[in-house]
């Protein structure tokens, strides 16, 4: 049929691109470089400062929490199982990636 507008949907494909695809993983390093670049900021700072880039928003309380434990466990985890590399850029690499796989960055109403 044609029609005036497209429903809105998403498929697996659409997820798993933005989980495994090189040019979205180079995105979210390069999106994580930017946010470690600011000087002087803080951890809670570095979070506000990516929601807004990534979501136009800022991050709940509860987030802020959740994320600034998911930084610091990930940042442990990865030095303690590899012991060269950045663990700090590897963790809000991830971060940055998990904003850009979130239904939030996909969806726009």
């Amino acid at each position: 049929l044609i029609v005036g507008k497209r429903d809105v949907t998403t498929v697996p494909t659409q997820a798993l691109f933005l989980m495994n695809n090189p040019f979205v993983l180079r995105q979210s390093e390069e999106m994580a470089q930017r946010i470690l670049a600011k000087p002087g900021l803080a951890t809670t700072d570095r979070i506000r400062l990516a929601f807004r880039m990534a979501l136009g928003r800022a991050a709940t309380d509860s987030e802020q929490r959740e994320l600034e434990k998911y930084l610091g466990d990930y940042q442990k985890t990865y030095a303690a199982g590899n012991k060269q590399g950045n663990a700090e850029l590897a963790a809000w690499t991830s971060f940055c990636q998990l904003l850009f796989q979130s239904a939030e960055f996909r969806y726009v109403d």
